[in-house]
């Protein structure tokens, strides 16, 4: 007897779950009884770069704060960029379970878009059953975004492959599900986003853009800071984006206090480029495992003054 042959990449997306922003399933009935008790309440945030950025994940802890404000909140913030939940399912309990989270949303969808569906189902379900086993009144939410890739598959109505294997554990544990990329699919099919674009120079290029909203493909940030010196940050600044200390949380590399040299920590190498007579350094950041040539601080990678 021959064994069954695995499933194409064609017969997964014969399946693709049909689309919904939100499904509640079994609620997060836990963590919201601590919150309207007025309780202490950690939230927890396992993800990529997506959640790692000041995006949805301050604006979420925000929103929590704001609703419930005699709420104690704290934040575990567990997210590290480029990875997916086959790394997620082995640095949960490091990152995660020892802090003892009330609240935990898991944000793997775009890292996960090219990995094996079963991949998928084993690591989330492995994060799932890690998290109840630790503690079973700790609530889980999926959560799911969504690269330029992905937008033609939302916009005819279904979830990406990677989205569809996570629903299939989220319906199996009653685990509720939030897709934040569907309004950016249905702004841009109705012409009121452009997902990807140059920023307009011109007063003419400026009224073709006109109110739409706009993404922008340069990888410099914040905004303009490799050209205004007054968008840059200065000694002594951090923001939640590029808070080296809160990324590492205390793993810093030794040379990283040193006058030149490079520092590594998690997920990223950065050169420090100085000199006795000039105060200012330039820091050029890259994924870890590629190295950055000469001293000359490239063009196309993001910079900063500290």
């Amino acid at each position: 007897m021959e064994a069954a042959a695995a499933p194409t990449r064609a017969a997964e997306a014969e399946e693709l779950a049909p689309a919904a922003e939100c499904r509640a399933r079994a609620g997060l009935p836990n963590s919201f009884a601590k919150l309207r008790a007025g309780g202490e309440v950690r939230i927890a945030y396992l993800g990529g770069s997506i959640t790692a950025q000041d995006g949805w994940r301050p604006k979420t802890l925000n929103w929590f704060q704001e609703q419930f404000r005699p709420a104690k909140l704290s934040q575990i913030n567990a997210a590290i960029g480029g990875t997916g939940s086959d790394l997620g399912v082995f640095r949960l309990k490091h990152d995660v379970l020892d802090q003892n989270p009330d609240l935990f949303f898991v944000e793997f969808a775009v890292n996960d878009a090219g990995a094996p569906v079963q991949q998928i189902l084993r690591c989330m379900e492995g994060i799932v059953r890690q998290t109840w086993r630790r503690d079973p009144r700790t609530d889980i939410c999926f959560v799911y975004t969504l690269a330029g890739n992905m937008l033609q598959t939302l916009q005819a109505g279904h979830f990406p492959c990677s989205a569809t294997a996570m629903e299939k554990v989220a319906d199996h544990y009653g685990i509720p599900s939030i897709h934040l990329g569907l309004e950016v699919a249905r702004l841009e099919k109705a012409g009121k986003l452009i997902f990807k674009g140059d920023k307009p120079k011109t007063d003419a290029e400026r009224a073709a853009v006109a109110d739409k909203i706009l993404f922008s493909p340069d990888a410099v940030w914040p905004a303009g800071a490799d050209s205004g010196e007054a968008k840059r940050l200065q000694a002594g600044e951090f923001n939640s984006w590029f808070d080296l200390g809160a990324h590492a949380r205390g793993r810093l590399h030794g040379r990283l206090h040193r006058a030149g040299g490079v520092a590594e920590f998690p997920n990223v190498t950065a050169r420090f480029v100085c000199t006795d007579t000039n105060p200012a350094r330039w820091v050029a950041t890259k994924p870890a495992g590629f190295k950055l040539k000469g001293r000359k601080r490239p063009k196309e990678m993001a910079s900063l003054r500290a």
